[in-house]
């Protein structure tokens, strides 16, 4: 692959310093083909194909294509989730 340019960059990357002076990722202007290895503190405007190893504290307005290993506390299509044991 050819090396991007920093102009390049910055037109995909915002980035911003806290209050300490810690460089972050304010916002992508793209698609991320790989992982990320940290927290999202905003939203993703489109699909994740691939696992969220933690919680989603907001809203999927879409589809669950796969597994939820933990709880649900809200709405699920506008109605009120009830856990129901399986049985055997």
């Amino acid at each position: 692959m050819k090396k991007p340019t920093m102009k390049e960059v910055l037109e995909l990357i915002e980035f911003e310093r806290d209050s300490e002076g810690e460089l972050f990722v304010r916002n992508v202007k793209g698609s991320v083909e790989g992982d990320v290895h940290g927290s999202v503190g905003g939203n993703v405007f489109d699909s994740v194909w691939g696992n969220v190893e933690g919680g989603v504290l907001g809203n999927v307005e879409g589809h669950v294509l796969g597994n939820v290993e933990g709880n649900v506390k809200g709405t699920i299509g506008g109605r009120k989730w009830k856990f129901v044991e399986e049985s055997e």
